[in-house]
């Protein structure tokens, strides 16, 4: 009988040791994940990460910065990749092939609207175009002889956005040059009288941030035609034209997110759609998508 009692005794305890949860068990507080994003996006992402992980300390996020197509590479072939942050989302073949592909499925939406600024170097006479100029400037056509530069000459979203909207076509004129980032289409604007560079407003338009500041001084900011306004006018990539879509160029900002069942990347994707996460978006000069957004007109001549 001893012998039994020890025996049972002996189960129950391992039951009972079985079914604690592990010391590291992923939770949405608490597990690491990664997250492969756009480039163009590098200053609003570190910023949304740095204040998701204040209140989450618990959490390890690991980013790498990629071009838009590298991003959606990585989604698919990098197990590690759990969540990606483009300005397109899947086509409707896309997600059928990924809710099949990935166990949970995955979960994606839009929670901002970016614009793309056009750099001038300040020595640069002109400073008003249309996207007709913008289209001539690129195929090398226009009485405007600028050089168009790009951070980099596949693959990015500034480039994949410039040739569907403005273009209309999939080859990449031989007049671009492709550098390696952003910072260096920057630093080429404000070396080179007559280049033009193309870059997410997020690395310029915040001129309370220092880095953006510095940037600010060093080139300036075309204006663009407004296509849906009455009269003639040219706006900047500012909060209000890119809310009310009258700058010309402006796109989407999206995550994609394999399906967690409530871990630590669907928390962060929630996150960029909360209050506090669009807060970021509209101090970043982006214009958030989840939650309201008020143009008031001013009279400055008063």
């Amino acid at each position: 009988m001893v012998k039994c009692v020890v025996i049972l005794l002996t189960v129950l305890f391992a039951s009972c040791n079985t079914s604690k949860p592990s010391a590291t068990a992923e939770t949405a507080r608490k597990g690491t994940f990664k997250i492969t994003a756009d480039e163009s996006f590098k200053p609003i992402i570190d910023s949304q990460i740095a204040v998701f992980l204040s209140a989450y300390p618990d959490i390890t996020i690991n980013v790498v910065y990629k071009s838009e197509a590298e991003c959606f590479k990585a989604f698919d072939t990098d197990s590690a990749t759990r969540l990606i942050i483009t300005t397109r989302t899947f086509s409707t073949d896309e997600l059928a092939y990924y809710n099949q592909k990935f166990p949970n499925g995955v979960m994606t939406d839009k929670v901002a609207n970016d614009g793309i600024a056009v750099l001038l170097n300040p020595a640069a006479k002109d400073s008003l175009f249309t996207k007709n100029d913008l289209k001539e400037i690129l195929l090398g056509i226009s009485k405007y002889k600028y050089k168009p530069v790009f951070d980099g000459l596949k693959e990015t979203s500034n480039i994949r956005y410039m040739l569907d909207s403005i273009l209309h076509q999939s080859n990449i004129p031989t007049t671009v040059t492709g550098l390696d980032s952003t910072k260096a289409v920057i630093d080429f604007v404000a070396r080179n009288p007559n280049a033009m560079g193309f870059v997410g407003v997020s690395w310029v338009g915040n001129d309370q941030d220092s880095e953006q500041l510095s940037f600010l001084r060093k080139v300036k900011i075309a204006s663009i035609k407004c296509e849906s306004c009455s009269l003639p006018l040219y706006k900047k990539p500012y909060q209000a034209n890119i809310a009310t879509k009258q700058y010309a160029l402006v796109r989407g900002l999206y995550y994609i997110v394999k399906n967690d069942q409530g871990g630590v990347a669907t928390n962060f994707a929630k996150w960029l759609e909360q209050e506090r996460g669009q807060l970021i978006f509209k101090t970043a000069y982006l214009v958030p998508t989840k939650s309201p957004v008020f143009v008031q007109e001013v009279d400055v001549t008063q």
